[in-house]
């Protein structure tokens, strides 16, 4: 560094103490600056000021030797920042704590509120589901309950319609039945008046058996088809004597000469027709 002219000592006893002194104070202030300095660059350095190390000049002072140069002087390491300390939350303040806490606690009601409404609005439309099921139900037994009493009337109408049906048809068969039973009972009483006249018109009345009501003979016998009688085995048998013989007798003398006999084609008479049993007596001859 060099030292300004005004600085140099003079060639004049004292002034080489004065120069020393000057010096001094030179190298000191140079080391303080630099201390500054290293110490401010942690932080956000601060606009430096200038400081003037120039100490008044005197009149009288000789100027100072030139000193030697020395070695500027090393900096000195920079302090290392320390970490930052965690600053520990501190407890809040009690009107704080207690706005928290009612916060808190409006919070915690809000939302029991809101979860008993939202069981409410369940339970209710649970509720209103189960209604609609009960009358959907409801609707559909009255509606199977309706069916089944028309199907049920519709069926008795039908058995009551097929019983007059039947009773008519019954009414109709029983009357002609009767109808029938009348005219083959017609049918029947004429072949039977046939078969009676032409055993009568045959019949020779013995002269010694008087015309006795009381007289009476009961005779059998059997007609095949056409009216014809049956083989000898199954000729006229007298199954009930008049009490006298020649009487019976010409009875059956009779039947053999009438034969054979109107015989009736319905076969409900065929089959009565195939025996005849007839009671002869003297009265009607």
């Amino acid at each position: 560094m060099t030292i300004p002219p005004w600085l140099q000592p003079e060639e004049e006893p004292g002034k080489w103490l004065a120069a020393a002194q000057a010096a001094a104070v030179y190298i000191v202030g140079l080391l303080l600056l630099t201390v500054s300095v290293s110490f401010q660059s942690a932080a956000a350095p601060p606009a430096i000021q200038s400081i003037s190390l120039i100490p008044t000049p005197q009149a009288v002072a000789p100027p100072p030797p030139k000193p030697e140069p020395k070695p500027e002087p090393k900096p000195e390491p920079k302090p290392e920042p320390k970490p930052a300390e965690v600053k520990k939350p501190q407890a809040p303040k009690p009107d704080i704590a207690l706005k928290e806490k009612k916060k808190k606690e409006e919070q915690e009601r809000k939302k029991r509120e809101a979860e008993k409404k939202r069981k409410q609005e369940q339970e209710k439309k649970r509720k209103a589901e189960e209604r609609r099921k009960k009358e959907r139900e409801q609707k559909r037994k009255e509606e199977e309950e309706r069916k089944r009493k028309e199907e049920e009337q519709k069926r008795k109408e039908e058995e009551e319609q097929k019983a007059r049906e039947r009773a008519r048809l019954a009414a109709l068969n029983a009357e002609a039945r009767a109808k029938r039973g009348r005219e083959l009972a017609n049918i029947s009483e004429l072949f039977q008046g046939r078969i009676r006249g032409r055993i009568e018109t045959q019949h020779s009345h013995p002269p010694s058996i008087p015309h006795d009501p009381n007289i009476e003979a009961v005779v059998v016998f059997r007609l095949k088809p056409y009216g014809r009688l049956a083989e000898l085995a199954d000729l006229p048998e007298i199954i009930e004597s008049s009490g006298y013989p020649e009487y019976d007798e010409s009875v059956r003398r009779a039947i053999l000469e009438a034969a054979p006999f109107p015989f009736p084609v319905e076969p409900e008479l065929a089959q009565k027709f195939k025996v005849i049993t007839l009671r002869m007596s003297p009265e009607g001859q």
